[in-house]
């Protein structure tokens, strides 16, 4: 099993961080599934890297902060 997601959108595969929040795929907040919209979930290929811009961003922001910063 995969650490990453993959959503394609229209066509196009982006891979994404895991959400470890129960109403979205992807860390972004891609619903993955979402009815009427273009997304489906792929498989995810064998080698691949986080290739989507916001998730790197969420990631690069969540490294700032410190256990501490947490109530």
């Amino acid at each position: 099993m995969s650490k990453f997601v993959a959503v394609s959108v229209e066509g196009e595969l982006k891979v994404h961080g895991p959400s470890s929040d129960g109403n979205y795929y992807t860390l972004c907040g891609l619903a993955g599934d979402d009815p009427g919209s273009e997304q489906v979930l792929a498989a995810v290929p064998s080698g691949v890297k986080i290739n989507c811009k916001s998730c790197r961003m969420i990631w690069e922001a969540a490294r700032k902060l410190k256990r501490a910063d947490f109530a």
